[in-house]
């Protein structure tokens, strides 16, 4: 079954018949995010679109494969009135979603009785992780933004220089560096992914992999900061920098970039993974400061 369904915490604005979410209320100026989820085998070229491109996603990443999933959605009431939530399999080739094969919906309202209000304080970026898990040099650092004082006048990018090293403890293993800068849109103070104007943001992890047979000492270092009404990253490409990933990256300096005023966080990490088991240690590990 594929359905939208309430975000886990999330309380108020969500209507529910017959079990099934139909229904979700925002006022104007503020965000409700809502879950598209399916049991196994139903997740193949599914598509979230909408008659009103103002208050709901249009064409997001759709997911591939038989397995069960879910993704997060962000709802941004501006313009006041109903629309539709349609959940469509799109048909490849076709670039028409008119013509999609409809699967479900919601009805998504936006009352503009009562604005939303702003914050008035200035927005300051701070990173949220979670514990690493380390085995060896492998290792897997999540973190989450905050931003503080985001309200729906907050726009522009996150911005992240990143620099990873690994410096061997083997003659015959070259030791190596690299940098770049990545970065996450923000819009109405919300973090989407990468260039995304509809998927949010699941954060970033500091990762290693691929350590094994070799000694040394594997590390990360992150700057990063939010830097409004900035338009730089529209112009970084995606899949240059491996490392990034899908994110709009850029291994130069990008214009208007400062190290001042950044959050900061760092790990490094001793490891032998020639030995039995592989052992690690972790030297440092650091964030916002």
């Amino acid at each position: 079954m594929i359905r939208f369904e309430k975000p886990p915490g999330a309380t108020g604005a969500y209507e529910f018949t017959a079990g099934r979410l139909w229904k979700v209320t925002i006022p104007k100026g503020e965000w409700r995010d809502v879950v598209l989820a399916t049991d196994p085998g139903d997740a193949t070229n599914l598509a979230v679109v909408s008659n009103n491109p103002s208050v709901s996603p249009r064409f997001p990443p759709m997911k591939l494969g038989g397995t069960s999933w879910s993704t997060t959605y962000g709802i941004f009431g501006e313009n006041g009135g109903y629309t539709n939530l349609d959940v469509k399999v799109k048909v490849p080739g076709n670039e028409d979603p008119n013509t999609w094969p409809f699967i479900t919906a919601i009805q998504v309202f936006v009352d503009d009785s009562k604005a939303a209000s702003t914050s008035g304080g200035s927005v300051t970026l701070r990173y949220r992780s979670r514990p690493p898990v380390v085995n060896g040099g492998d290792y897997n650092w999540p973190t989450e933004f905050v931003l503080q004082n985001a309200d729906r006048s907050t726009n522009g990018f996150i911005v992240q220089k990143v620099m990873i090293g690994f410096e061997s403890a083997d003659s015959s293993v070259p030791s190596e560096h690299v940098h770049y800068w990545e970065a996450w849109r923000v819009m109405y103070g919300r973090v989407f992914q990468g260039l995304s104007k509809t998927l949010l943001s699941a954060g970033d992890a500091a990762k290693s992999t691929g350590t094994r047979g070799s000694r040394g000492t594997e590390w990360h270092r992150f700057e990063a900061k939010f830097m409004p009404d900035y338009t730089e990253p529209e112009k970084w490409s995606t899949g240059v920098v491996k490392e990034a990933g899908p994110l709009p990256a850029t291994s130069a300096q990008p214009p208007g970039w400062s190290s001042i005023g950044t959050a900061r966080r760092a790990i490094t990490v001793d490891f032998d993974n020639t030995t039995t088991p592989p052992t690690s240690n972790v030297t440092f590990l650091m964030e916002n400061y």
